[in-house]
């Protein structure tokens, strides 16, 4: 009765011949390697290249985080440099909207990778968001914007 599924070990089996597995590779503490699944179920690290490029591009999200928080608060500062209150446009609140629910989604996405515990990945963030912070902190401090944050 307490015997594996027949079934269960020839997935499972079938799987670490072609690379990682996600179904026993949740690791609850910080480790080092290329082999992640990420986000998604198929969504899978399987080596050095894959892992480069998931880094790359994560690096890149992260870079442009705060940029797109300007973004949103250009949009909503637009709207009260009236002086009379004016209602919004349909076109501003779909860019508002639009600005936030990007920047919702890189964060809880951010939120989610560093979850995964893998050292690699969580300093790729880290500098990502220090490069969005030198990038775009000039434009902060001209234009009275701070970009908001949830870590």
């Amino acid at each position: 009765s307490n015997l594996p599924d027949i079934n269960t070990m020839d997935s499972m089996d079938s799987m670490s011949m072609t690379g990682c597995s996600c179904a026993m590779n949740m690791k609850s503490y910080f480790h080092t390697g290329t082999c992640e699944c990420l986000l998604f179920e198929k969504w899978v690290l399987n080596d050095g290249a894959d892992y480069f490029l998931f880094a790359t591009v994560l690096f890149v999200i992260c870079a442009l985080r705060d940029g797109v928080a300007i973004g949103a608060q250009y949009v909503l500062d637009r709207h009260k440099a009236s002086k009379y209150f004016a209602p919004v446009s349909c076109m501003e609140s779909f860019f508002d909207m639009s600005f936030y629910g990007i920047l919702v989604c890189i964060e809880y996405a951010i939120m989610l990778i560093i979850m995964s515990y893998n050292i690699g990945l969580f300093f790729i963030i880290i500098a990502g968001l220090m490069m969005s912070r030198f990038i775009f902190y000039p434009m902060t401090i001209k234009g009275n914007a701070l970009p908001t944050t949830c870590h």
